[in-house]
């Protein structure tokens, strides 16, 4: 990317004390963008491994505006930091990735299955795109994370980008009545219709 970006320069343009002096400038942000990604996978990797002590070094390490920046970036692998602490049903750094300005609300287009694998009723739906963290602990049947974000802002209505399914329609999909009772008592609603066959799941998508 450094010599690309390099290349673009119009040598003819600079002098040769300038072109260094840009040199040495795209030289840095690229190591800065650099660091920030490693960062941001080392929190991943935190993560995964149930490690709040790793994510806390981290970003103890940012800057506020980088700490949000980092933790509100996202890759198509992980999703964001906070959808896979969902996946993992980890509460605890769940509530310190909120507490540290992680956005409720964030939405990711794609799961890798190798991450984030779910049953395939729940697969329908969640390939369907603008995936919140409320309907990953709503997949995962985790009512304490589901009360979380919601009391963090988190949107029990959130809809997916086709076929609008709400969380409420992931926790059916899933078959988890403790968080289909707790949504529907907050006001949440179902996006799609769904109708399914367990015996060869099939899926059936009525709007």
């Amino acid at each position: 990317i450094e010599e690309m970006l390099r290349a673009d320069l119009k040598e003819e343009f600079l002098n040769p004390e300038l072109h260094l002096e840009i040199s040495t400038i795209l030289s840095k942000l690229i190591q800065f963008m650099t660091d920030l990604c490693t960062k941001w996978r080392n929190i991943m990797t935190a993560i995964e491994n149930d490690d709040l002590d790793g994510i806390r070094v981290v970003l103890e390490s940012l800057n506020l505006n980088l700490r949000k920046s980092v933790i509100n970036s996202w890759d198509n692998e992980y999703g964001y930091p906070l959808h896979f602490a969902a996946f993992r049903r980890n509460y605890q750094i769940t509530k310190f990735l909120l507490e540290n300005g992680a956005n409720p609300n964030s939405r990711i287009d794609f799961l890798t299955r190798k991450k984030m694998p779910f049953d395939a009723n729940v697969n329908k739906i969640i390939k369907r795109g603008a995936i919140t963290p409320m309907s990953i602990a709503a997949a995962k049947g985790d009512l304490p994370i589901v009360k979380l974000l919601h009391e963090k802002g988190g949107c029990i209505n959130a809809k997916t980008f086709r076929k609008e399914y709400t969380p409420l329609n992931v926790a059916e999909a899933a078959g988890h009545s403790d968080v289909i009772e707790y949504l529907i008592g907050n006001g949440s609603e179902r996006g799609s219709v769904l109708v399914y066959f367990p015996e060869d799941l099939l899926f059936f998508n009525f709007v």
